[in-house]
């Protein structure tokens, strides 16, 4: 007669794996030119070489007229909103740097326009 073991294979176990945290993108993380001052950013605005006349080319051949909804996604110093806004367009600029929205923000009222001004990024907006 044979004796009886338990088995000697060992089973594998199942071990709990950690879950992942799901993939976020860290949007309002500084990249690019850093702006730390509203000096940086006038700075900024001066070397970029705005000019409204070329927005407006811009603007005249995108076909942008008044009545119109224009969003410009990192709006920086707002030269391109700040002139759709001059046409009557609801224009909305959205940026990551709440500096550079400040800007757009005196820009505008400079102007003597309204726009609406987002702080937020591609994702988030």
């Amino acid at each position: 007669m044979t004796e009886c073991r338990p088995a000697t294979r060992k089973i594998p176990t199942l071990e709990v794996m950690s879950v992942a945290k799901p993939w976020l993108f860290p949007e309002f993380s500084p990249d690019g030119v850093e702006l730390g001052s509203a000096e940086a950013v006038a700075s900024y605005d001066r070397k970029q070489g705005t000019d409204p006349a070329k927005d407006r080319a811009l603007l005249d051949r995108l076909g942008v007229d008044a009545g119109m909804r224009l969003v410009d996604l990192a709006c920086g110093t707002g030269s391109f909103v700040v002139e759709a806004a001059k046409r009557g367009v609801d224009a909305h600029g959205v940026d990551v740097s709440e500096r550079m929205l400040d800007f757009t923000r005196r820009r505008a009222v400079g102007a003597g326009v309204e726009v609406s001004l987002h702080h937020a990024r591609f994702l988030t907006y």
